[in-house]
Order: structure tokens, then sequence, then C-alpha cells
């Protein structure tokens, strides 16, 4: 017995939450060092005091009659339970609390124990809690764009006005319903599949990376849209945001300018040609009174107008990309990049080395082709070292299990700081054209290829000669 009651003792003592005793009348029979901690009285101000000394209004009012009551009809609001109220300490503070009381009964005497936890932190908690989920819900309420948010099973947990407006349905139409309801054939059969298969396989076709597909409304029609998607994991629950984009009028603007860049270089190519030609007639004509001078700057037309040809086919490439829903296949990295070779001239003393790590990567077979055609052109191009070498490794990305990394250095002169945001961009050179045969087409058409095709190219920042470009290109099927 005497065991029992110091073991009982020991963990009253103690205990981190406070632990009060009282009595049927509501006076303090004991309370442990946690209470004295807590409500900054001393254990001798408390015992013997009622209760509610250590309540705030109108908890103080009500106790008595509460207790009263309580022990008149037996019907209680608090014991057994856990209620939340507040605590007010010596000093007038107040702090909320989690109040849990307990009836004893031993030798015809009752008497109450009460366990006080301070939920201040708790509390503050669940404010800022609130106020994120009230800034969130305003930001998805006023986002322009549709924005969704489905479970594990495609099953729509949000949504919000803007993905009314786009769809047609209510929002108490669409939660509680497979996403699918939104797609058009064939991504409406294969959804459920792929993410299936993203849960088994953690391989994400489209998370963290922008898509390209369509969606369907609720009368039906279907119309074209960019889709960006996000996971979330968050206690043991994962959901999966989607933030929708109808690019009708991009897809419009894409195809005038399509025919536009079309139109224009028909209409250019025939009178160029005849440029060309007119200016061989002429120094055919002038035969023996044909100067050296003269000859130059026929020559210099010439070669202003095959420039002028090649910034025309450049500029209906680039129009061209992304015109198609590109054929994917699984490309062999080496026999992609010994075909670029072999169709090149590549300068005698000059190398091209390429170490992979992997066999190839899923892509337009084409436009692969032109990406290394491009960067492996320019690299010999611009180089102006008298041993030049092109290096391109591949791997799968360290940090990421869903990219594969390609890597294409070379040792030239290298790109400046403050060009090179700007060598993606149509008809940026860094030299002349006078000095260098160039468009300035290549590098935006290989950043639009592999940008449709969900990728990512940037130029790294190392300290050794040359120019590193590094891709990012998916590691699985679009």
């Amino acid at each position: 017995m005497i065991n029992s009651e110091n073991k009982f003792r020991q963990i009253f003592e103690t205990a981190i939450d406070p632990v009060i005793s009282i009595d049927e009348k509501g006076i303090v029979l004991l309370c442990n060092p946690a209470t004295e901690k807590k409500f900054g009285y001393t254990s001798a101000e408390m015992v013997g005091q009622n209760i509610k000394m250590l309540m705030p209004s109108p908890y103080r009012e009500e106790h008595d009659t509460y207790l009263t009551n309580y022990m008149r009809t037996s019907k209680a609001q608090i014991i057994g339970l856990v209620r939340e109220l507040e605590g007010e300490r010596k000093d007038g503070s107040v702090f909320p609390m989690e109040l849990s009381v307990s009836e004893v009964l031993v030798d015809g005497e009752r008497s109450f124990t009460g366990i006080v936890r301070d939920i201040s932190e708790l509390k503050q908690a669940r404010k800022a809690k609130s106020k994120s989920e009230n800034k969130f819900r305003r930001i998805l309420e006023t986002a322009i764009d549709p924005v969704i948010s489905i479970d594990e099973k495609g099953i729509i947990l949000l949504c919000n006005q803007a993905a009314e407006n786009e769809f047609g349905y209510s929002s108490v139409e669409m939660v509680g319903q497979n996403i699918k309801m939104l797609m058009p054939s064939p991504y409406k059969e294969e959804h459920d599949t792929y993410l299936a298969n993203y849960m088994r396989t953690g391989k994400a076709q489209i998370i963290g990376l922008v898509r390209e597909l369509e969606g369907e409304r609720k009368n039906g029609s279907v119309f074209p849209m960019e889709l960006s998607v996000s996971e979330v994991q968050g206690d043991g629950e994962r959901s999966f945001t989607g933030v929708v984009r109808n690019i009708t009028e991009h897809k419009e603007m894409i195809d005038e300018l399509k025919q536009f860049a079309y139109v224009t270089s028909h209409d250019l190519k025939a009178p160029l040609r005849a440029i060309s030609n007119l200016s061989q007639w002429i120094e055919e004509d002038l035969g023996d009174d044909l100067n050296e001078e003269i000859a130059g700057n026929f020559a210099l037309l010439r070669n202003r107008v095959l420039r002028m040809e090649n910034l025309i086919q450049g500029i209906l490439q680039y129009s061209r990309i992304g015109s198609g829903k590109p054929i994917i296949v699984f490309c062999n990295l080496k026999e992609v990049i010994d075909g670029v070779v072999g169709s090149i001239v590549v300068p005698e003393g000059f190398s091209i080395k390429i170490e992979s790590e992997i066999l190839g990567v899923y892509a337009d077979q084409t436009q692969i082709i032109q990406v290394f055609a491009n960067l492996i052109s320019n690299a010999i191009k611009h180089n102006n070292n008298p041993q030049g070498e092109i290096r391109i490794t591949a791997r799968e990305c360290e940090t990421n299990i869903n990219w594969v990394e390609i890597l294409v250095a070379d040792n030239g002169p290298g790109i400046p700081m403050q060009y090179r945001e700007k060598v993606f961009q149509v008809f940026q050179t860094l030299q002349p054209r006078d000095k260098t045969e160039n468009t300035g087409v290549g590098l935006a058409i290989v950043k639009k290829i592999i940008e449709k095709q969900g990728g990512k190219i940037v130029i790294l920042d190392l300290d050794n000669i040359g120019t590193t470009f590094k891709i990012l290109w998916p590691n699985k099927i679009q």
C-alpha cells in the first residue's frame, strides 16, 4: 500500500500537465508542481480555496451552480469528457486550455480530479492554419484559370469558380466525381490507368510538367488546354492539384502565324532566286569587262540572298514545331548522334565524344535529330580552338528520376553571361552575320522543340572554357 502511494505521488509530482483535485464544494484538496508553474500560485495559496479562483468570467460565476446541479442530479456536463475553456493565472493573464475531469468515490466521500492542458500553441497553430486556408481559398476563388484538386483515385476534392465557368458544371456536380468527366477520348480512357501506374511506380508522365491536351465541357464541346499538375502530401494522404489554361486563342494565333510564315516565305523565295540568277546573268554578259571589284560585289549579293533564304527556311522550321502531334518512340542516343555527325561536315582534328549511361530517350525522332544537329553545328561553327572538341554525356538525373540529363559541352570561346538568355531568342547572334554565317534561329528552334516535349534547356555557369548546354529530357513517354 505504501509503495503504491509512493508511486502515485511520484507520478503526480512529475506530471507535465497541471493536476488538481477538489471536493464536492469545489475546494482545492491538492495540486502538483505543474499547477503552481502554470497558474503562478503556490500550492499553499491554492489548497483550501475554491477552484474558481483559477477561472476567468464567465466560468467563475457558473462553476458553483454547475457543481451543485451535478451533486443533485448526477447529470454531468464535463466529467468523463474533454472540454475546451480558459484558465486565469495569478497575474490576471488568461490562456486557452483543455480540461478533463474524473470522479473518485472513496469511503463515501467524493472528489474530482482535473487535468489541465495549455493549448495556446495549438490554438495559434489552428488560427494560422485557418488563416492559411482562408488565404488559399481566396486565391483559389479569384484565380483566373480553373484549379481542380483530386485524390489518389482521381476523385475531385474541390474546384474553383473558374473551373465551373470553363467546364459548365457546378461545383456540386464535380466534387465527388472522377476527374475524367472533364476529359474527351482518348484521355478519359487512359486517366485511371495512368494514375494507378503512378501510384504503383512513382513514375510520372505529367506531374511537375506542363502538358498540352484537351478538356470537355458539360455541353460536349472540346477545347485545347495546357495542364500543369502538382502533388501534395500531408497526413499520410496524397492529392493532386491541376491548373488548366484554355489555349484556344493561343492556338488560333499560332495557326495564323504559321500561315503568315508560309505565305511570306512563298512570296519571298521566288524573287530572291530571281535576284541570284540575275546577278549571274549580268556577270556572264559583262564577260571580259568584269573586274575583281564588281565580281566581289556580285558574290556578296548572292551571299546575302542565300542568307535570306536560310533565314526564311529557319522561320518556317520554327513555326512548324508543334504543328502536329509528335510521334514519340524510343530513340537510341548513340545512333541519333552518330547519324547527325555523319550528315554534317566535321573539320579535320575536331573530335566528338559520346558518353552515355543510358541507352536512349523517348522523343519524336525527327525533332531530337534537329536538336543535336543544331547544337553540334553551332559548336563546330563557333569554335576557334585548333583542337576543337564536343563532349556529349547522358545519364539519369540524380535529383529527379523523371528526367534524363544530357550535357553538350565544347571547348570554344563560350557565351558571356549577359547573352545566355538572349541566344535562345529568334534572330539573336553573338557575332556579326558578315563574320559568321548564322540566321539566329537555330537555338530558338532547339529550345522550342525541347520545351514542347516537356523538357528544359539551360547554359551552365562553369569556370572552364567553352559552353555547356544542359538538357533535361522527360524520362518517360509523354
